[in-house]
């Protein structure tokens, strides 16, 4: 292997990588220095690099320009498909805690967003930074790794992606996050649905009396307690059901 090819072939891994940590959950934060990111791609490029070397994956020799830039549009797009994939999880869980701030009543107290630079709901921040700080305790990020290591022998260099079979894993991907934090959040949309209802049905039997002013705090102070009792099995399930979309994507 010449000096120009091995610059190539690693420069390839490392437009897989870089992309793949631009999307993946936790490394993409905006919380996260830019230059971290790039020692961490780079450092895990050579490593990925050296281990596709051994298996005679890398491609090796002189391309032409227009063959080196289809190589790295085709390498940057499995990226972007494998981190997409690998944050879906964590956009059904901030969709669905922000609707269920939005049921008690705590939709107006905003706080900065972790993963972005628009503000979210102080609940909806609070369990996002949860599932990520259990992402990294569980070693999650290790499973996050494999599967880019595991993802050459899928669709190796210069490979065919067959944009419909992307799309039916990014589908699928999607509707089955958002069908297990549903099922997950649903003792909370219950809640919420249930102790709206009762205070609007007492509304309509005395329409004098303000109710809107005494049902408000009591249901966010029973959401929040309601919440604090059940966060420690929703956050464990919520982790272990994030672990197993990861591994069957």
């Amino acid at each position: 292997m010449t000096l120009h090819s091995a610059v190539i072939a690693y420069f390839l891994v490392f437009c897989r990588v870089g992309i793949f940590f631009l999307m993946a959950p936790g490394f993409s934060s905006e919380r996260v220095p830019r230059h971290s990111r790039l020692y961490l791609s780079i450092s895990l490029s050579l490593i990925i690099g050296f281990t596709l070397e051994d298996n005679s994956s890398v491609p090796l020799g002189a391309y032409s320009q227009i063959i080196l830039a289809a190589l790295i549009v085709h390498e940057v797009f499995a990226g972007l498909i494998l981190g997409f994939i690998s944050r879906v999880f964590i956009f059904a869980i901030e969709s669905l805690i922000t609707l269920f701030c939005y049921t008690i009543g705590l939709s107006n107290i905003f706080t900065s967003e972790l993963l972005e630079h628009d503000a979210s709901p102080a609940l909806s921040t609070f369990v996002i930074l949860a599932s990520i700080q259990l992402l990294f305790i569980t070693d999650l990020h290790h499973v996050l790794i494999q599967g880019i290591v595991h993802s050459y022998s899928m669709v190796s260099f210069g490979g065919n992606i067959h944009l419909s079979s992307a799309l039916n894993d990014i589908v699928r991907a999607i509707s089955q996050s958002y069908l297990v934090v549903l099922r997950l959040s649903s003792p909370f949309l219950i809640y919420a649905i249930i102790i709206n209802f009762s205070f609007a049905f007492f509304s309509r039997l005395s329409p004098n009396f303000p109710i809107y002013f005494i049902s408000g705090p009591i249901v966010v102070f029973l959401g929040l307690t309601f919440f604090k009792n059940s966060s420690n099995e929703f956050l464990s399930s919520l982790i272990l059901s994030l672990r197993q979309l990861i591994v069957k994507s």
